[in-house]
């Protein structure tokens, strides 16, 4: 997001981007909520205003679904971008709150809490909202070669602030489907977590960043998280963190003291960022990735606090995404049955499935079976059964029941041992693995 975008509309990018950050409770990956809905500043209600907001949302929601930052300026895209509409499932306007969230001269508003609640709601207006915008949303927008960014600082639309929000989600299907075509990255609802440690330097104290700061960095790093898709929590900064890490573990890079503070917390990512900052001059940064055994550096240089953190936290998504998403050209295609125990309620099963639909391999999902106590899925994918075990073991929605073995991908296989086949089922058909739901 740009520093001048922020300054026009704010409080519309924090309140919707930071419902996708969850609690932060120790968790190796999180299922990302509303990877799919955006709330996009609006001066008016007329078609061409909403067309623009249509099209500037779909390209954050490209860049969020890909872990592509430049997704959005991608030219096999523009054609989308050209006609967002077509892929709006709803739409309404929203009104500002009476008061909006103070701005920091850097740039970063102030909104929710440091574990990622999200900012007051704003009311719905009594204003237009709708289902089907292609039939409302005619008229010429600004063509989409403008669009250098998903929240590009020379949109017309951003010149003033706005007393309107149009809160929009787009169909997942439609989304994943223009992204294969355009032959880029497609990145599942069920991310890692990542651990960021941020230690600051001003020239008058050092400290690091801990999750109840409720500061104007930590808004910021928020924003900037949520806006890319990628669930972060920060150290609580108790007693116990105090006692294991200092602020010159985390300066000098000595990642057996980092890692050791972080065990308690679970996440499968842990991100080191030192930021340096003097009374007049730059920001920079310098930014360290623990990945399980990869270990990734980079810097970063700005004129604010916001962007400085935009730009660390695109490094992040950008490395994650390269390792998690599924990669574009991975052509291969098979079918695997799902058996899900747990399933006790109809509630169970759309929980179940919702969270099949958005793993990233998943291409289609067939109900085969219910019955008391579970369901049967027929997957189809794409890619190989690695990826797809590694996509279901990222969240903690499913874990392997006993019983259940590697996920095999076409042709036939036995059900795993102790379990049975369904009556009507193929035993010769897609390979069986059986899960279970975790309540």
């Amino acid at each position: 997001m740009s520093h001048d975008f922020r300054r026009c509309g704010a409080w519309f990018r924090v309140a919707g981007a930071l419902a996708l950050l969850l609690a932060a409770a120790p968790a190796s990956a999180r299922v990302v909520r509303d990877l799919y809905t955006v709330v996009e500043p609006v001066q008016g209600q007329d078609a061409t205003e909403r067309l623009g907001a249509f099209r500037d949302a779909l390209a954050q929601v490209f860049v969020r679904v890909s872990g592509d930052a430049q997704a959005g300026a991608d030219a096999k895209l523009q054609a989308a971008l050209q006609d967002p509409a077509r892929f709006v499932q709803e739409y309404r306007y929203e009104q500002a709150p009476a008061t909006a969230p103070a701005v920091t001269p850097a740039g970063a508003a102030v909104a929710g809490s440091a574990a990622g609640a999200g900012a007051p709601a704003p009311a719905p207006s009594a204003a237009v909202a709708g289902t089907s915008p292609a039939a409302t949303a005619p008229g010429t927008a600004p063509a989409p070669g403008a669009l250098a960014s998903p929240t590009s600082a020379a949109s017309p639309r951003s010149a003033a602030p706005a007393a309107l929000g149009l809160w929009v989600r787009f169909d997942p299907d439609a989304v994943r489907a223009a992204l294969r075509q355009a032959g880029l990255p497609v990145w599942g609802d069920a991310r890692p977590t990542t651990l960021l440690w941020l230690a600051v330097e001003d020239g008058v104290r050092r400290s690091i960043l801990a999750e109840d700061d409720q500061s104007p960095l930590e808004q910021a790093l928020l924003a900037a998280a949520s806006a890319r898709g990628v669930p972060v929590i920060l150290p609580l900064m108790d007693l116990e963190d105090e006692r294991n890490v200092s602020f010159g573990d985390l300066w000098g890079g000595f990642s057996a003291p980092v890692r050791a503070a972080s065990a308690r917390y679970g996440t499968h990512a842990i991100l080191v960022g030192r930021i340096r900052h003097f009374a007049g001059g730059p920001w920079s940064a310098r930014w360290t990735l623990y990945s399980g055994t990869r270990t990734s550096r980079w810097r970063t240089t700005a004129d604010a606090e916001a962007p400085l953190l935009a730009a660390g936290v695109d490094g992040l998504a950008d490395r994650l995404a390269a390792q998690f998403a599924l990669p574009a050209g991975a052509s291969a295609r098979g079918l695997v049955e799902i058996e899900i125990t747990g399933v006790r309620s109809l509630a169970d099963y759309a929980r179940a499935r919702a969270y099949l639909r958005g793993l990233s391999p998943v291409l289609h999902v067939q109900t085969v079976a219910v019955a008391p106590d579970r369901a049967r899925f027929r997957l189809e994918v794409q890619g190989d059964a690695q990826g797809l075990e590694q996509a279901i073991g990222l969240g903690r929605t499913l874990t392997p029941a006993p019983a259940a073995g590697p996920v095999t991908l076409g042709g036939g296989g036995p059900t795993p041992a102790g379990q049975t086949a369904p009556a009507g089922t193929n035993p010769s058909g897609p390979a069986v693995a059986v899960y279970r739901l975790v309540p």
